[in-house]
């Protein structure tokens, strides 16, 4: 069956789809009704701020609907991204170690 091969965040915007398009008809057959217009408000948001970060994420490692520019970063990227990583995790954790050790000898500890 198709649904087998969609993550949960792919059926999540499916889902919202279909709320939008049900918000939608529900406001055309009554635009006057309060509650109808917030929830086309609301359908409206979810879907938008979804297709956002479907589009945000697929772009770090792939090209979304073909689009050449910047995407694919992490692919393209990836020793460099292992290098800082490497780096930032040395720093911090000899920060720490530092840190730790002065906060023994403030309490008298060696």
């Amino acid at each position: 069956m198709i649904w087998q091969n969609w993550n949960k965040a792919d059926k999540t915007l499916l889902g919202a789809a279909v709320i939008f398009l049900f918000a939608l008809c529900l406001h055309i057959e009554y635009p006057d009704n309060t509650f109808a217009s917030g929830l086309l408000f609301c359908a409206e948001a979810a879907l938008v701020g979804g297709i956002a970060d479907w589009f945000a994420v697929t772009a770090l490692f792939k090209k979304p609907l073909g689009f050449p520019y910047h995407t694919a970063i992490l692919p393209r990227r990836r020793e460099a991204f292992v290098e800082a990583t490497g780096k930032m995790l040395q720093t911090e954790a000899t920060a720490m170690q530092t840190s730790t050790s002065a906060s023994w000898r403030q309490y008298g500890f060696r």
